[in-house]
C-alpha cells in the first residue's frame, strides 16, 4: 500500500479544523482521502457508530496509539500479563524468542507483535486485537502501529474505537521527536483519533523510570499535551487523563506505584483504575 509520506502545513490545519468543528467529531472523508490516499479508513465504521451510541455501556473498544518506539506494545503486553490474560507458559515462550532474536527487553512486546517480521524488526506493523476485563468494563484492545509507513492500520483501529490510550515516551528528547520533530507522529495520531470520533483520551507518559520519575519532566509533557489537545483539537479537559508509568517494569499499570520517587509528588490513579 502506498501511503503519502509527508503533509503540508495546510493539510494539518485541515485536520485540526475538522477536529474542532463538531462537539462529536465525524469523519470528513474528502480531506482524509486527499491526505491518506488508498487507506481503508471505512473499515469498522459500523462498529464505531454502534459503540458511539453505547459509550456508557460495559463494552469498550480501546485503541493504543502514539509515536514509534514509545513502548505501546510493551505496555499493552505487560498489562495483559499482570491481568493474568497471558499465562506463565506463554511468557516463557516469549522470553525464549527474545533470546533467539537478541531482543532482551521485548518479551512483553512480543505478546502483541505476533508476526515474524515484527519480532525481527522490533516494530509493530499490523493491528493486533486482544481482550481483557476490569471490574466494571469489558475491553477490546487494539494495539496500533506507530511507524508512519503503517498509519493505515492505525486509522483502521481508531475508526473502531470509542476511546484511546496515547503513549508518550518520557526519555530524553524522545517526546520532542514524536511531538515537534520531522515526523510528528504523536501529534498526528492525536489529530486523527479526534477526527475519527475518539472523544476520551488517556495520555500515559511512559518510560518515566528512565528519568527517575522526574516531576518536572512529567509536568512539561502534560502541559504541552493539554495545550494542544484542548485548545487546538477541541478535546474536553474532563475527558483527558495523564498518568506516569513504566510499561517495561509495570509500575503504575495494574496497581498504584509504591516507588517513593513517584509517590512523593503523584497520588493519582494507576492505568487500570482510569480505564475502569
Amino acid at each position: 500500500m502506498n501511503v503519502k509520506k509527508g503533509k503540508t502545513a495546510f493539510e494539518e490545519e485541515d485536520l485540526i479544523l475538522m477536529a474542532k468543528r463538531s462537539k462529536e467529531p465525524t469523519v470528513d472523508k474528502k480531506i482524509l482521502n486527499q491526505i491518506y490516499p488508498k487507506i481503508d479508513y471505512f473499515k469498522g465504521m459500523d462498529e464505531q457508530e454502534k459503540d458511539a451510541k453505547e459509550e456508557n455501556s460495559k463494552n469498550l473498544n480501546l485503541v493504543i496509539i502514539g509515536h514509534v518506539d514509545s513502548g505501546k506494545s510493551t505496555l499493552t503486553g505487560h498489562l495483559l500479563y499482570k491481568l493474568e490474560i497471558v499465562k506463565e507458559q506463554e511468557m516463557r515462550k516469549m522470553n525464549k524468542l527474545c533470546d533467539q532474536n537478541n531482543k532482551a527487553s521485548f518479551q512483553f512486546a512480543y505478546i502483541m507483535d505476533e508476526l515474524e517480521e515484527e519480532r525481527e524488526r522490533g516494530v509493530t506493523i499490523e493491528l493486533t486485537t486482544r481482550f481483557f476485563k476490569t471490574p466494571n468494563r469489558d475491553f477490546t484492545i487494539l494495539d496500533a502501529p506507530g511507524h508512519r509507513d503503517f498509519i493505515a492500520n492505525m486509522i483502521t483501529g481508531s475508526t473502531q474505537a470509542s476511546c484511546a490510550v496515547l503513549v508518550l515516551d518520557a526519555y530524553k528528547n524522545a517526546f520532542e521527536s514524536g511531538w515537534d520533530g520531522g515526523l510528528c507522529t504523536t501529534k498526528e495520531h492525536a489529530i486523527l483519533a479526534r477526527c475519527l470520533g475518539v472523544s476520551q483520551l488517556v495520555c500515559v507518559i511512559n518510560k518515566m523510570d528512565t528519568c527517575e520519575w522526574n516531576q518536572d519532566r512529567f509536568t512539561f509533557i502534560h502541559e504541552k499535551l493539554e495545550q494542544h489537545l484542548v485548545k487546538k483539537l477541541g478535546f474536553k479537559a474532563d475527558c483527558l487523563s495523564y498518568i506516569p508509568i513504566s510499561g517495561l517494569s509495570g509500575e503504575n499499570l495494574l496497581t498504584r506505584s509504591s516507588d517513593p520517587n513517584l509517590t512523593s509528588w503523584y497520588d493519582g490513579p494507576c492505568l487500570v483504575e482510569v480505564l475502569d
